[in-house]
């Protein structure tokens, strides 16, 4: 399992537009990190992907100027950080 990895290209996942508010990407991270899709690697495990959305979380959260979306993530992001 250690050379399998996810591809997000290869699953479509298909994230909040640029447009879209700094609250709305929040949330629709923080939905993804509390209920992460799965995915089937190569030896056909299944695997969630929340390590996928707490990393997309943790770039995104520099980029945020509303500062209660930036609290919201940064404490998501805290409840499964010891996790990964």
């Amino acid at each position: 399992m250690e050379n399998e990895s996810f591809d997000p290209d290869k699953e479509k996942i298909e994230l909040p537009s640029a447009d879209s508010s700094d609250m709305e990407l929040a949330f629709f991270l923080m939905r993804h990190i509390d209920n992460p899709c799965e995915t089937e690697l190569y030896s056909g495990q299944r695997v969630n992907i929340r390590k996928f959305y707490i990393d997309l979380a943790e770039e995104s959260l520099s980029k945020l100027t509303n500062p209660d979306a930036k609290l919201l993530l940064e404490s998501k992001v805290g409840e499964y950080k010891s996790e990964t």
